[in-house]
């Protein structure tokens, strides 16, 4: 017997879905295609676009740890004359690539200075956001202004303390650095 001719007519839905965590660079326009073959037939194509949408959502996280042997909530006892080590990160949590990433301490510079009883004493480790390859560090002085230790972005160094080159470290009230890939 078989299908019949010229009225043989197959209509199948098939469901799917966008994934969930997907970055904006990966939304855009896809091409599906299907196709359709029967014996001592020609096989035939169809296509249709898709438009995946992805909206943008941009985010960053931060934290700041310090170096302690006290239990977890317990002050941490600054001592004169010992070093405090703070452990500060930042990460890019958006959906999508961003210009730079900015890791400022303290981030409240209107109600807050604990260089103000810390003195600045250098950086041990840098390890810069996936992608970036230039790094520019601002200092805020006691008065709230902030500056450019280079002048500009430059080239991640191996040794971070380099980034503090010339910069009397008892005037820091406040470091930022911004991140960056400008290509």
């Amino acid at each position: 017997m078989g299908l019949i001719a010229g009225t043989s007519d197959v209509t199948i839905v098939v469901a799917v879905r966008v994934p969930t965590g997907l970055s904006v660079q990966q939304g855009g326009t896809i091409s599906n295609t299907a196709t359709a073959t029967a014996v001592d037939a020609v096989p035939v194509q169809a296509t249709a676009p898709v438009t995946i949408q992805v909206d943008q959502t941009l985010s960053a996280s931060a934290s700041k740890t310090a170096q302690s042997n006290m239990p977890p909530g317990e002050p941490i006892p600054a001592v004169p004359g010992r070093a405090v080590g703070w452990t500060l990160g930042g990460a890019n949590t958006s959906n999508t690539v961003v210009d730079s990433l900015t890791i400022q301490d303290p981030s409240d510079t209107a109600t807050s200075d604990p260089f103000e009883y810390l003195a600045l004493t250098g950086i041990t480790s840098l390890v810069p956001p996936a992608g970036a390859d230039s790094v520019e560090v601002f200092w805020r002085d006691a008065a709230g202004t902030w500056t450019s230790v280079a002048g500009a972005a430059g080239p991640i160094p191996a040794a971070p303390d380099d980034l503090l080159a010339g910069l009397a470290l008892d005037d820091v009230h406040g470091l930022r650095f911004v991140s960056s890939n400008p290509a």
